[in-house]
């Protein structure tokens, strides 16, 4: 069942505007129970001030960019323990909404506290804490089954994925057009990796059999505050529409549909001159300077890439091994980054396994080696030995390396003995439908395609690959396929003799040229943005980054250059935290009250300042019917 009304809490404003609290609870089946005084049997009644909630409006925009709402619903309980009911043992059990007449003003949860009361038979006063769903975001977590195993994202549905987890019922969200040209809509043509919301874990049970703790998931708040540093937002709790503000940027927004539908109407904010649709409501307000910012160190987060071949998302088994002082294990794929036909190893007291086996095996005289271990029987010519689907972001450019061992023994993989009579190994590196061609150009991949990206046949055992970058329109995991040959190779007949392995696979990034420094490769990951002198300065990390040489990259899904890429490349660049900003907190009375959406995308003009202002947070005590904003003004937003 879902969710139904318990609890309605009406009452009328001193403009003789009509309220309304519902308060739901999960799989209720019984009706509405009417707290007022109209209903006799009613267990409360609204309080003096029945309702109110405000917003965090703390000057820190840089950094303080989740901007939900608290507050409290305030009842009189007339008997002692009527109420008891409506208390939540989590904070997601009594959902709850207002409407300021017909206008939908807030949405969010009763708190779960300790709550402290009077003790008294009662009336009693009843305040129970209220948060919006964003409050709830740093406490709630993606599920790792959603991304098992990881993928690459397109933004919408990173911020899709993020407001439903929060069940705070959106259907949309507002977010800055940044990108104007042919590119289109910023949320669509940008992809993260999965493992940015569950990387991989370090409490993996290897010898269990589930897979819990293979990753770690973060929370919501992590990932929208990761979105909100990278350009330059603030997020506002809006009821149904959470928007994504820039106070920067004074363009239009897209209202963009949360789920698969990919709908999109322009949002085109105007100023609006408040004179004519409000008046001030009380001498409390106050007005302040907001010292700028003379320095500004934006740093990029995430690591540089890289992978390397490991078995941590295999299940691990004893492996039989009669060959002395030799150890060996097993390890079975939990999710698709080995596939393949993996058999359980058997080492002989020969230091041999099973012809035609291959096996994901840690081996070794005291201390274990990893590696894809096989021995060929009668294959076919270029036999696929592994399949290794690389899920992390492994860097804009890159290089593949890995060795090829053998022997006649497991016990005797020195490759040292064999260099001028070893057998050749080849690889394809993949993604999506291209692949990797030996003229190192990414090329359409034929159907039945038996070519190789590289082979070695000459004397060393470092197999190493320069990748170039590729672009699609859905990026794909990287895949890198290990083949053998199952011929003889100069005299040695290996098909039966020979133990080969493939270990020490990693990607790393390209080394950094001679000339790095004079083309501007930003090698610290950081940018310094300076202002009027001034006392104050400060930093933020940049949560992602655009198809930079870290770990927290967003992909485009399309090659970028000039413009387009530097405006979001260089994005934000703050200029209203570079001088001093106006900071006025007003308490108002609106004749026309504007839509929630509007507030926060719209310029707001103030009587005689001059200056257009910019709502940064709010409060609302509906009972009075009185608005309190916090708002900003730079010379930057009368651009």
């Amino acid at each position: 069942m879902a969710r139904a009304i318990r609890w309605q809490v009406p009452f009328t404003s001193l403009n003789d505007t009509q309220c309304r609290v519902d308060i739901y609870q999960e799989d209720w089946e019984g009706g509405i129970i009417v707290l007022s005084e109209a209903n006799v049997n009613a267990p409360a009644v609204p309080a003096a001030n029945p309702f109110e909630y405000e917003e965090n409006n703390d000057e820190d925009t840089l950094n303080n960019v989740i901007r939900y709402r608290t507050g409290y619903l305030t009842l009189v309980e007339k008997e002692y323990g009527g109420l008891s009911d409506i208390y939540p043992a989590v904070n997601t059990d009594r959902y709850i909404e207002f409407y300021y007449g017909e206008t939908l003003d807030f949405v969010g949860y009763i708190q779960a506290q300790a709550f402290e009361l009077g003790w008294e038979p009662g009336p009693r006063e009843i305040k129970l804490p209220i948060i919006s769903p964003l409050g709830l975001a740093g406490g709630t977590y993606y599920d790792w089954q959603n991304y098992n195993p990881p993928r690459w994202i397109n933004l919408q549905a990173v911020i899709s994925d993020s407001l439903d987890l929060l069940g705070g019922g959106y259907t949309r969200y507002i977010f800055p057009q940044i990108i104007s040209s042919s590119l289109g809509k910023v949320v669509n043509g940008l992809y993260i990796n999965s493992l940015l919301l569950t990387p991989w874990g370090n409490k993996y049970y290897k010898g269990g059999s589930s897979l819990e703790g293979i990753y770690e998931p973060v929370t919501v708040e992590d990932v929208l505050t990761m979105i909100c540093t990278t350009f330059g937002l603030i997020l506002h709790d809006v009821p149904g529409t959470p928007v994504f503000q820039r106070l920067d940027w004074n363009g239009d927004y897209m209202n963009r549909a949360i789920g698969n539908d990919y709908s999109n109407t322009p949002v085109s904010p105007v100023i609006t001159d408040l004179t004519a649709i409000a008046e001030v409501d009380s001498a409390d307000n106050t007005e302040s300077i907001v010292l700028p910012f003379s320095r500004i160190e934006i740093t990029r987060g995430g690591d540089e890439p890289n992978y390397n071949m490991t078995f941590d998302t295999c299940r691990g088994y004893l492996a039989g091994c009669a060959l002395p002082d030799y150890s060996a294990a097993y390890n079975q794929p939990n999710i698709a980054d080995f596939t393949g036909t993996y058999d359980i190893l058997s080492i002989d007291s020969d230091g041999k396994i099973e012809k035609g086996k291959i096996s994901l095996a840690a081996f070794g005289q005291g201390g274990l080696s990893e590696a894809i271990l096989y021995r060929s029987n009668i294959w076919a010519p270029r036999t696929l030995v592994a399949t290794i689907t690389i899920y992390d972001w492994i860097g804009e450019s890159c290089k593949l390396s890995f060795k090829h061992t053998w022997g006649t023994s497991v016990a005797d993989m020195k490759s040292e003995d064999f260099l001028n009579n070893y057998p050749p190994v080849g690889v394809l590196v993949k993604t999506g439908s291209y692949y990797f061609s030996t003229t190192s150009l990414w090329q359409p991949l034929p159907s039945g395609f038996t070519g190789y990206t590289s082979s070695w046949q000459d004397d060393t055992t470092e197999c190493i690959v320069s990748i170039t970058p590729f672009y699609s329109a859905s990026p794909q995991p990287l895949v890198i396929e290990i083949y053998a040959w199952s011929v003889s190779w100069q005299g040695q007949v290996y098909v039966d003799n020979w133990v080969q392995a493939i270990n020490n696979l990693r990607i790393e990034p390209s080394a950094a040229s001679a000339f790095d420094a004079y083309i501007g490769r930003n090698q610290d990951k950081s940018i310094i943005v300076t202002g009027e002198p001034s006392i104050e300065k400060s930093s933020v990390e940049r949560g992602l980054s655009l198809m930079e040489q870290t770990t927290h990259c967003m992909r485009m899904g399309t090659t970028i250059t000039g413009a387009d890429q530097n405006e979001v490349k260089n994005y934000p660049r703050y200029p209203h935290l570079l001088t001093a900003q106006k900071r006025l907190q007003v308490d108002l009375a609106f004749d026309q009250r504007p839509d929630n959406i509007e507030l926060y995308t719209n310029r707001l003009a103030l009587w005689e300042s001059g200056d257009n202002w910019k709502v940064i947070a709010r409060a609302f005590t509906p009972w009075d019917d009185r608005e309190n904003l916090t708002l900003h003004s730079s010379e930057v937003f009368n651009d």
